[in-house]
């Protein structure tokens, strides 16, 4: 019985690291779209402005992520 439960702990370990895999993927595709909407700039100094842009794409992203798994297309 041991035996078994280790099996399928494996398969819920790579389920689980292949949902993150998605996951982490469409937050990417989203930030980056994100990131070209909204002009931002890619200097490290973060200002006033820099942070409302990112306070902004995180909503977008927020947003956007929660439709992606209301149409379950994950």
């Amino acid at each position: 019985m041991k035996g078994a439960k280790r099996m399928s702990k494996r398969i819920t370990t790579r389920k689980r690291e292949k949902i993150n895999k998605k996951v982490r993927e469409h937050h990417r595709k989203v930030r980056k779209e994100a990131r070209n909407k909204k002009k931002i700039p890619s200097s490290v100094f973060v200002t006033q402005t820099h942070r409302e842009h990112l306070q902004r794409i995180k909503e977008d992203t927020d947003k956007r992520t929660k439709e992606f798994y209301e149409n379950k297309q994950c």
